[in-house]
C-alpha cells in the first residue's frame, strides 16, 4: 500500500484515482464480512486501512463481483496471484 493511499483512504472510497490500489480499496469496501476476511490474507493492510474509516462491511453482491472482476484486470502478475489466493476461480472469469 502507498503513503498516498494510506493517507488518502477516504478520498479513494469516494471515488478517486483509477489505479489498482484504488480499485482494491473499493472492492475491499462494498465487500461483505466473507469478501473481506477472503481479502484480508493476501492485502491485510488494506483491509485494515479500509476498516479504519469504515467500520461495517458492504452487502458484497453482484457489485462487488463486478468489481472484484475490474480489479483482476487492472492487476498486475504479483497482485492477481494475491487474489486468486482468496478467490480461486477468478481466473476464469467466476468470483464464486
Amino acid at each position: 500500500m502507498t503513503d498516498f493511499d494510506k493517507d488518502h483512504v477516504r478520498e479513494i472510497l469516494a471515488g478517486h484515482g483509477s489505479w489498482f490500489g484504488a480499485f482494491l480499496l473499493r472492492t475491499i469496501a462494498l465487500g461483505n464480512g466473507a469478501d473481506r476476511k477472503k481479502l484480508s490474507e493476501p492485502f491485510p493492510e488494506e483491509v485494515s486501512a479500509v476498516e479504519a474509516v469504515e467500520t461495517s462491511a458492504g452487502g458484497g453482491g453482484p457489485e462487488f463481483d463486478m468489481l472484484l472482476i475490474l480489479l483482476w484486470a487492472k492487476a498486475d502478475v504479483n497482485n492477481k496471484a494475491k487474489l486468486l489466493k482468496a478467490f480461486p476461480k477468478l481466473s476464469l472469469g467466476e468470483v464464486r
